[in-house]
């Protein structure tokens, strides 16, 4: 028997997706977002698929200036949100997870019922990745690089370095180490932290293939690494 979720009257079975995706999910209606940080609340954002403007990001192994994301075509009504740890319902507030409890290796998911969404149950969404132990050096040819234990040939490890006029947010492969030439710090490194994280990132569908689940997880280095 398959579980279920209760949102007051209505009970959502869980519905997970682990092959080839319905013919439907090449252009689905709508797109619902998990982003999970260790550092921060985790928050689940739902859009419409057809007016949502893509999100810039740097190329592999590559830098770029940071720059605020700027979405577009918002669902309104997206329904009752629920986000699950291991089967377990997790304490939330509309869309913003309240449960901060970072557990390695735990299978994250997500429903929705009741609103503009078609409603569905997927998990996992995604599985918790390891932190990364990351330091940091400044070499004497002005280039900068991060360390750090390798880890699946699938995830990246990401970077923003504060630099005297804004950040530098560099993409990499995670592999142990990134080097980043003094050629791409466009300005001087500031005095401060560098956010450093390990991401880990997941596309399913809901099982009618009307849904894009884009799940993307980021263990940060705490505490951050410190640049002099």
């Amino acid at each position: 028997m398959r579980p279920v979720l209760s949102f007051g009257t209505v009970l959502l079975a869980a519905c997970r997706h682990d092959g080839t995706p319905p013919e439907s999910a090449l252009d689905p209606d709508y797109v619902a977002r998990l982003v999970l940080p260790s550092a921060k609340p985790g928050n689940a954002s739902f859009y419409d698929a057809h007016d949502l403007a893509p999100t810039p990001q740097p190329a592999l192994d590559s830098c770029v200036p940071f720059s605020a994301e700027v979405s577009s075509g918002w669902v309104d009504d997206p329904g009752a949100i629920q986000f699950t740890r291991n089967g377990s319902v997790l304490a939330s507030d509309g869309g913003t997870l309240l449960d901060r409890r970072w557990d390695p290796g735990a299978e994250m998911g997500l429903a929705v019922s009741g609103g503009d969404v078609p409603e569905f149950w997927v998990e996992p969404a995604i599985t918790l990745p390891d932190a990364v132990d990351a330091a940091i050096t400044v070499d004497a040819d002005g280039s900068l690089t991060a360390t750090w234990t390798p880890g699946l040939d699938t995830d990246r490890v990401v970077l923003w370095l504060p630099l005297t006029n804004g950040f530098l947010n560099c993409l990499a492969r995670d592999d142990g180490a990134f080097t980043v030439s003094a050629g791409d710090l466009y300005a001087p490194l500031r005095p401060g932290t560098a956010s450093i994280a390990r991401l880990r990132q997941r596309i399913s569908f809901s099982a009618d293939g009307r849904v894009r689940i884009e799940a993307e997880a980021y263990a940060f280095l705490d505490p951050p690494a410190i640049l002099e």
